[in-house]
């Protein structure tokens, strides 16, 4: 019996541990979004100073900031002779005239194993 009253007080101990951080949580979670949009008002700030001024990169005694930019090319359907074409032919494809690159993926394509 002694054994069952000391499971009891853990189950009620790991509840209210439980209820307690679910609070805490929540909590956090409220503050963090608003720390957040404000954040994200800060670094539009930063971004639009790069922007205005063609820049990359700032550095300031608190620290650097900095934005990349990323080019992607994307497209609806990249088959070529029922062969998709993978990510390591991309920058070929669009590097090269079609005619050359055609050939040289069919050849690549067709000499390695799937």
């Amino acid at each position: 019996m002694e054994k069952q009253g000391h499971l009891d007080r853990c189950v009620s101990t790991f509840l209210k541990i439980k209820a307690e951080r679910s609070r805490l949580k929540e909590s956090f979670d409220t503050k963090d979004v608003a720390l957040r949009k404000q954040q994200d008002l800060v670094k539009e700030e930063l971004l639009m100073h790069l922007k205005e001024n063609d820049l990359k990169s700032v550095k300031t005694e608190s620290g650097t900031f900095y934005r990349t930019v990323r080019t992607r090319y994307w497209t609806d359907d990249w088959v070529v002779t029922g062969l998709t074409i993978g990510g390591r032919y991309m920058s070929l494809f669009l590097n090269i005239k079609f005619q050359n690159c055609l050939k040289s993926v069919c050849t690549n394509l067709l000499c390695h194993s799937f």
